[in-house]
């Protein structure tokens, strides 16, 4: 790559800008989740704004591929397709992303949701907003209530992998890899914390 090279010897760091000999030089990490500073590198930042969580959303077709499903064929499949439409429109290309703790991936998720509640033609022209897109504005106004049952049950099945921690932060006979462990697992139950309290802010049945 540009500025790392490795040769039969060495590998060689090569500075992206001038710098008088002898000063100091930085080298950069990147932008990565904790998984990456904590496994590759042997620490954890103090703030680290790329640090998310992997969730796999509920399925947006959960009641379209049912058999006993009394409505049309061709209804069923232009639901099918006016979903994956809003979808998109919300920055989805698949029904899974690594949420960060930021109010504008929680409002994407919840949107999310609110289109699975979508299920005929008006419902969906009804969502569209004066640009003829669907955003989570015009969702909000269209699909006030939706069910969060199917979310809650994702974000708790996630939160039960992380063991309830044994000690304390402030424990003296810690040592820091031991400390980054306990770190790691605390902000990524943060993120799934912090969703789960957005989601009750908005209005659910």
């Amino acid at each position: 790559e540009k500025h790392h090279r490795v040769t039969d010897c060495c590998a060689e760091i090569v500075a992206d800008r001038d710098a008088e000999k002898g000063s100091q030089v930085y080298e950069t990490y990147g932008d990565n989740t904790n998984y990456i500073y904590f496994m590759y590198h042997g620490f954890i930042p103090d703030e680290n704004p790329y640090e998310c969580v992997d969730l796999d959303l509920p399925d947006l077709f959960y009641d379209l591929n049912n058999d006993d499903n009394d409505a049309d064929k061709t209804e069923l499949q232009l639901v099918r397709s006016n979903r994956i439409q809003v979808a998109k429109a919300l920055g989805f290309r698949q029904p899974s992303l690594c949420v960060r703790d930021e109010v504008k991936m929680f409002e994407q998720i919840v949107s999310y949701m609110r289109a699975r509640a979508l299920d005929d033609s008006d419902s969906f022209k009804a969502c569209r907003n004066a640009q003829d897109t669907y955003t989570a504005k015009s969702l909000r106004s269209c699909v006030p209530t939706f069910d969060a049952t199917p979310l809650h049950n994702v974000l708790r099945k996630k939160l039960k992998k992380y063991k309830k921690r044994s000690k304390s932060l402030d424990d003296d006979t810690l040592n820091n890899r031991e400390r980054w462990a306990i770190r790691y697992v605390d902000v990524r139950k943060g993120i799934l914390k912090s969703l789960l309290d957005y989601i009750k802010t908005e209005v659910v049945t």
